[in-house]
């Protein structure tokens, strides 16, 4: 991009600040920023803290690059170099004090990129460790290969695209096109990797009406595949011309950063599926609830409204509803058989209702609301309440 125009960063940083505004929207409308403390919840352990603050990092690491390099392009503006003509002014002519500001912009993409990173492999891990959840049902994620796979991509990521900056800061030039190409192939294999997830995302939801998954999750489920298809796509757009810029800018004579048209289109595209992209990836790791929302208000506001009288009221107990045929009562459905309480020498087996054991899906299927949401400290209890002995609890007589 050192060829580019100061249109087209004006553009990415006209897309960052978007991106920026949106995440702050998104987080008021969806908790009024509390899932940015540090302990915001059940489920505020290591693992949410990270995936949190990373990607509450990346974003404005995309704006000031966005936005710093807009301000020395246009400061420096355009030159007329022979034979090229009028072209936007090369780096190699810049002020010195514009060219020391070259490297801590580029590595500020560089982090804000490796952060990126990041989140898309746990995005990959997670929906991978979901899909395969019929063949391993009492798997935990933080047991599992995929958790493993990615902390080992994650230092990996956190470690190599700095590093790749770094090393290469002598040339200006060729330090932004191996950042490109480096945080280019990295993107551009996860998102190669997460089409199998979203080819096969149709069957595991048909398994999961076999299975008699409730309506709610199969609906939230269908939400996140919807989500993701946009997303990887958005992905494709973002990656693919990085991978094309930085190939041919580590060339000794290129091609595509000699071409004024095939530079702005293709950094253009990118800003686009940047932004979209990681708009998305917000909307998955925090996902609202518009029902939820609008029944808080309305009880709000309800609750508000309320005097002494309807408070008294509420204590009146209500008229009983007997049925004309209650002994000739049928439901929709088949209940399932229960098991009663049973005594085993002086330990007293509580009851259950039976089926339970059959499920072949893991209990993480129903209960989980967002890829990050996660704590190892309550997994056990919230995956697997009764791991030992899936169905039964027993007390011992004092």
């Amino acid at each position: 991009m050192s060829n580019a125009p100061p249109s087209t960063y004006l553009i990415w940083s006209i897309v960052a600040c978007m991106l920026l505004l949106f995440l702050l929207y998104h987080l008021y409308s969806f908790d009024h920023f509390k899932c940015i403390r540090w302990n915001s919840g059940p489920y505020s352990g290591a693992f949410k803290r990270i995936m949190t603050y990373t990607y509450l990092v990346t974003v404005p690491l995309i704006a000031t690059f966005a936005i710093g390099f807009t301000v020395l392009k246009y400061r420096e503006g355009y030159v007329d170099l022979p034979p090229h003509g009028v072209i936007p002014k090369p780096y190699t002519l810049w002020a010195p004090a514009h060219r020391r500001s070259i490297f801590p912009l580029n590595l500020a993409f560089s982090v804000a990129w490796a952060l990126e990173m990041v989140t898309h492999l746990e995005e990959l891990c997670f929906w991978l460790f979901l899909v395969t959840s019929q063949t391993s049902p009492n798997q935990n994620w933080f047991k599992s290969v995929y958790f493993r796979t990615w902390v080992v991509g994650s230092v990996v990521a956190i470690v190599y695209m700095p590093l790749v900056t770094i090393f290469t800061r002598q040339d200006s030039l060729k330090s932004e096109a191996y950042t490109f190409l480096a945080g280019g192939l990295g993107s551009l294999s996860l998102t190669l990797w997460f089409t199998p997830i979203l080819w096969n995302f149709k069957a595991f939801l048909q398994t999961l009406k076999r299975e008699a998954v409730d309506h709610a999750t199969i609906v939230r489920l269908t939400k996140f595949h919807e989500l993701n298809s946009i997303r990887i796509l958005f992905r494709f757009l973002f990656t693919i011309p990085f991978v094309i810029l930085g190939a041919d800018g580590v060339r000794a004579n290129p091609v595509v950063n000699r071409n004024a048209f095939a530079i702005e289109f293709l950094t253009n595209i990118a800003a686009v599926g940047c932004g979209v992209s990681s708009g998305l990836t917000l909307i998955i790791f925090f996902p609202r609830s518009i029902e939820s929302e609008i029944a808080a208000k309305e009880s709000r506001h309800q609750l508000s409204g309320i005097d002494g009288d309807s408070i008294i009221s509420r204590f009146e107990p209500p008229e009983l509803l007997v049925p004309e045929e209650s002994s000739t009562t049928k439901f929709a459905y088949d209940l399932p058989a229960l098991s009663p309480n049973r005594k085993r020498g002086s330990d007293v087996e509580i009851g259950r209702i039976d089926g339970g054991d059959r499920m072949s899906l893991n209990p993480m299927v129903h209960n989980f609301t967002s890829p990050i949401d996660m704590d190892h400290r309550l997994m056990r209890e919230r995956v697997f309440p009764n791991s030992r002995n899936h169905s039964r609890l027993t007390f011992t007589r004092p």
